[in-house]
């Protein structure tokens, strides 16, 4: 039987998947996150995605990591830090996903900019 580790209580449950959330103020995890035996770890928009890709990737799936703030601001920022993301995460199994969720005030033409920049556009 799987059990969840997930600091997130607004994340639905999945029974198939177990998670666990990088607090990037609560201090470097690894060994408790590799303790827990968790298929995926979520990072906060605010870890590093090289640090995070060497030091959590290599052991398993990431998920994460783009700041949702840029989707209020849009523009270049958006597309570079995006790419940026996908390009560090490569290396091994990622799900791409916002650091949190996406804020009241985002432009949904900067969520379809970033999808086009996840799609490689």
């Amino acid at each position: 039987q799987r059990r969840r580790v997930e600091a997130d209580p607004e994340v639905e449950d999945h029974d198939d998947a177990e998670m666990h959330r990088i607090d990037p103020e609560g201090g470097d995890h690894r060994q408790e996150v590799e303790a827990t035996g968790v298929d995926c770890v979520a990072l906060d928009g605010s870890v590093d995605p090289d640090w995070a890709a060497r030091e959590i990737q290599s052991k398993g799936c990431v998920q994460g990591n783009l700041d949702q703030l840029l989707l209020v601001t849009g523009g270049s920022a958006l597309t570079e830090a995006t790419r940026a993301c996908v390009r560090a995460f490569s290396g091994g199994p990622h799900v791409f996903n916002l650091g949190h969720g996406i804020t009241p005030d985002a432009d949904p033409d900067n969520v379809s900019r970033m999808l086009d920049a996840v799609r490689g556009g």
